[in-house]
């Protein structure tokens, strides 16, 4: 048996937009990072992991500009986006 996940729909929380679909394991509830390595979508940001540019560019919306998360290298190596708390909304997508 596999473990525990669930695929969000990440949208900005000032104009709606859809941002991007991540795949979160575990069963906390909140998202506080998001690992380059669970982007499952769109390839804009699912392809931030094999890119030489993954620290330097921040999760912005590309409707408003609202910067949603910066990127940071966390424990053992791993980049993510620290999300800024109140500026995204996800949605549980169906499985």
């Amino acid at each position: 048996m596999g473990k525990a996940f669930k695929v969000y729909d990440i949208h900005c929380g000032r104009c709606g937009a859809y941002i991007l679909t991540y795949h979160k394991h575990g069963s906390g509830k909140g998202i506080i990072r998001l690992y380059f390595h669970n982007i499952i979508g769109p390839s804009e940001w699912s392809n931030l992991q094999n890119s030489s540019d993954k620290g330097k560019r921040m999760l912005q919306c590309a409707a408003c500009s609202e910067v949603l998360g910066n990127p940071v290298l966390d424990k053992g190596n791993k980049w993510a986006f620290r999300m800024r708390k109140g500026l995204f909304h996800r949605k549980l997508k169906k499985r």
